[in-house]
């Protein structure tokens, strides 16, 4: 109506963007379909052009099918047939569960200077299900341990270390596999121990050394080997590998 002022919508900048962006949407429609909308073109290929890739890709597949490595304990390496295995447990004793008893007692004396042993023992006895009564035996073998002198050698040491983890890669053909490849061998180093630039590797045995020590030696040598030549490989030090069988209270070094 005439004197009367005319009323201007207010325009917002959400309002603005709202209006560009339909005004967009309609341009685009009303120019119609655009190249990347367009059907591809068809491509035919030669069987021959087809096969190339196709045998590419079916190299990858059977390849991915085979490991690309193996996984090896250490313990296993000196077992390169059953029988041998069965004819090494025979020589064990008092069995696999007394070797754990032993191994964590050693560990523990190692590890804790004021350790009660004797509760220590009659705990590690009871977590193996083993008889109390052997208790007293138990105690004379760590006297015997104790009284050696590998072990006033190991307590004087310049540095010591006990149930070390490790994994070493080597070829399959080291440790007795008949494969090209590598191998991952792994397993736990009993005790290291350092006099001087010399580090020396040893592995517990209980096996019952009566009459077959030398077999024995040869037997876990291998095993020993390795465990130095990956400390050596570890630490650029010269490492000497040597067996301690508990029994006897005897030091072997390979």
């Amino acid at each position: 109506m005439p004197g009367q002022s005319q009323v201007v919508p207010r325009t917002t900048p959400a309002i603005r963007a709202r209006r560009d962006l339909a005004e967009r949407i309609q341009t685009r429609f009303d120019a119609g379909p655009t190249s990347r909308d367009a059907p591809a073109p068809h491509v035919t290929l030669r069987p021959e052009e087809a096969e190339g890739p196709q045998n590419a890709l079916q190299k990858q597949f059977d390849a991915a099918r085979h490991p690309s490595y193996s996984v090896l304990p250490i313990t296993k390496i000196a077992h390169t047939t059953h029988a041998e295995l069965v004819k090494a447990e025979e020589g064990l004793g008092k069995g696999t569960s007394w070797g754990r008893v032993l191994h964590r007692l050693f560990e523990a004396m190692l590890r804790d200077e004021r350790l009660d042993i004797r509760l220590y023992a009659e705990n590690l006895l009871k977590d193996e299900e083993r008889d109390p009564v052997e208790l007293s035996e138990l105690l004379r073998v760590v006297e015997s341990v104790r009284a050696s002198s590998l072990w006033s050698r190991v307590k004087a040491a310049d540095e010591r270390y006990v149930e070390i983890p490790f994994a070493l890669t080597v070829p399959r053909r080291d440790v007795g596999i008949d494969e090209d490849g590598d191998t991952l061998l792994h397993g736990t180093i009993d005790l290291v121990f350092r006099e001087g630039d010399r580090w020396y590797i040893v592995d517990y045995k209980s096996d019952s050394t009566e009459g077959r020590l030398d077999q024995l030696v040869a037997y876990y040598k291998p095993q020993v080997e390795h465990y130095a030549k990956f400390w050596t490989q570890m630490t650029g030090a010269e490492a000497v590998a040597g067996l301690f069988f508990v029994d006897a209270t005897k030091e072997i070094w390979v």
